[in-house]
């Protein structure tokens, strides 16, 4: 797993998901291997409140933007980051081969 990639989308889920009437708020973070892919998860149960129903700021901000590059920059097509938001919150998944490449993929390069 690449350095400091969980770090954003932890850092996102304090932001949105923090209740604007205060209080205790519980951040998820998991990780499962599945048929030979590595799964992080990170949840929380605010972020579809409506500031980030849709909004260009909550699909495409700075640290969702900077781990879906580094996903891309290690692993090409073959890693995956998405965000699926519900009543229940936000859940951002980062899914990758399980074993890391020797270097970075160069852009166009097959495998």
């Amino acid at each position: 797993m690449p350095a400091l990639i969980v770090q954003p989308l932890v850092e996102n889920a304090i932001r949105h998901g923090l209740s604007p009437a205060g209080g205790a708020t519980r951040i998820g973070i998991g990780a499962a291997v599945r048929e030979g892919r590595l799964q992080l998860r990170v949840c929380d149960p605010g972020s579809a409140h409506p500031r980030c129903s849709g909004s260009a700021e909550c699909q495409d901000g700075f640290g969702l933007r900077y781990v879906r590059e580094r996903v891309r920059h290690f692993y090409g097509t073959d890693g995956r980051v998405t965000l699926e938001r519900s009543d229940a919150g936000t859940v951002a998944t980062i899914d990758i081969p399980l074993l890391l490449p020797l270097t970075p993929r160069q852009p166009g390069a097959t495998a």
